[in-house]
């Protein structure tokens, strides 16, 4: 979840707004994680943890209702560790892909 008025917030307050895109590396898979799960993503933000060493996807989703379907049970508590295994797989074969083509 991303908190007012953090820059992730407001990169994704103006995509809603229509006043920017999401990265274009994105959108594939914001387009699977939309049709796999029923839900409306509106930005993706790439950072990184461990020192660097790992990188994190933020999904922003549209509701809340929309975020609990990625937790355990439906709650706020754990994400669920498949639906973060299947989106990271995913993940990997487009950024694969792309590179792929670049070559």
């Amino acid at each position: 979840m991303i908190i007012p008025p953090g820059k992730e917030y407001i990169a994704t307050k103006k995509i809603v707004q229509g006043k920017a895109s999401m990265p274009e590396e994105f959108i594939p898979l914001a387009n699977y994680i939309d049709s796999t799960f029923k839900v409306k993503t509106l930005n993706i933000i790439k950072d990184t943890i461990n020192y660097g060493q790992t990188e994190r996807l933020r999904i922003c989703l549209e509701t809340e209702d929309e975020e609990k379907i990625f937790h355990v049970d439906g709650l706020f508590t754990n994400y669920d560790p498949e639906k973060q295994r299947l989106i990271a797989e995913k993940y990997k074969q487009i950024k694969r892909e792309s590179q792929n083509q670049a070559l």
